[in-house]
């Protein structure tokens, strides 16, 4: 009797354990799984590899969102205000063998308003005003107003070509004979393959006419006003070579122009060949001063000028050193100050001279 009882707790005792067992495992207390299993439940967390496809996709898809925003760039109304301050001392205003000195205040003020028309067609205009005026030599005094429309084409290859209209009425109060009105044309284009490289050519028509200024002939030798007013035109062509290296910019440029006029009064200038080479060179010294050095070489051939006991032509040769530098105030002022000397030759002794300008002044941009 007592084996039996016995018998029936043990039966009892392993029902109990099976049972609680049971209940462990339906709580999710599971003991640890094999090493195999767990290695193979880990990589089926992991994200599977991108295939070759839809990264194209994604890169296709970055581009396309650069496109827009540049879009949108382009699309967007473009409008910088300019406006100066000047006040400059030259030694020899008249530009002649008799050096006198005189101060000038230079007041400028421009508008540019640009904006994308359509596909490569950007639209830009241009406004512009001058006031400089001499304390004693008066007749320098002078007011101009430019307004210039300009169309910019992007074209294959990094190119970009200007074509562009301007008009100009540049007033001289005391000098009356002086003032006239111009219009230019002018054709650019524009190549850069890198950052470091830009390449610049151009070509540009000039009409201009004198307001009160009569034309002179030559009459029994004799200077004989005509009932016309004097006209010229010019015809001007020129490329710039631009490098920037290590911080600095370095540019190289040629202009050449040749310039008729219908005044041919004896002994006047008006007909003339033109050159000019200018090199300039700049570099930013710290974030908020940079500095700027340039040369310039020009010689003019007169054609209708003889000289005074020779029988040539008139040429002069002129050189000019400059130096600049600019300190920024904030984002929107600084102040920019300017050493400039010219000197020029002739091989008519009477009509050489130098020239030198000091000159500083305050600049905002918005």
């Amino acid at each position: 009797m007592q084996r039996k009882f016995s018998f029936v707790v043990l039966i009892f005792v392993l029902a109990a354990a099976f049972r609680v067992g049971q209940l462990y495992a339906d709580e999710g207390v599971q003991s640890s799984p094999p090493q195999s299993t767990a290695i193979a439940q880990s990589a089926a967390k992991q994200a599977p590899p991108k295939l070759p496809v839809e990264l194209i996709v994604q890169a296709l898809k970055v581009k396309a969102e650069k496109a827009l925003e540049e879009k949108r760039k382009k699309e967007a109304w473009k409008i910088n205000v300019d406006a100066d301050v000047i006040e400059k001392y030259e030694t020899n205003p008249s530009l002649t063998t008799t050096s006198k000195g005189d101060w000038a205040t230079v007041e400028d003020a421009s508008l540019t308003i640009k904006k994308h028309v359509f596909g490569p067609f950007t639209g830009e205009y241009y406004y512009s005003t001058n006031n400089t005026h001499y304390n004693e030599f008066r007749d320098n005094n002078s007011y101009s107003n430019v307004t210039k429309g300009t169309l910019i084409t992007e074209l294959p290859f990094d190119l970009e070509s200007k074509s562009s209209y301007e008009f100009e009425y540049l007033h001289y109060p005391f000098a009356r004979d002086s003032n006239v009105y111009s219009q230019r044309w002018k054709e650019q284009l524009t190549w850069r393959p890198n950052n470091v490289f830009s390449h610049r050519m151009w070509w540009q028509y000039q009409w201009q006419r004198y307001r009160f200024r009569d034309q002179r002939i030559r009459a029994a030798g004799l200077n004989v006003r005509q009932d016309f007013r004097r006209e010229d035109t010019r015809q001007e062509a020129g490329f710039e070579e631009t490098v920037r290296k290590w911080g600095w910019t370095a540019k190289m440029s040629h202009e050449f122009y040749r310039n008729w006029s219908n005044d041919h009064a004896l002994g006047e200038p008006f007909d003339k060949w033109f050159y000019k080479m200018k090199y300039t060179l700049s570099r930013n010294i710290t974030k908020k001063l940079s500095a700027e050095a340039s040369y310039a070489y020009d010689r003019t051939i007169f054609l209708e000028k003889n000289v005074t006991g020779k029988n040539e032509d008139q040429i002069d040769n002129a050189n000019e050193f400059s130096g600049q530098l600019t300190y920024k105030l904030s984002k929107r002022w600084k102040i920019k100050s300017k050493f400039k000397y010219k000197g020029k030759g002739s091989n008519a002794d009477s009509l050489e001279y130098e020239n030198y300008t000091f000159q500083s002044g305050l600049y905002f941009s918005y």
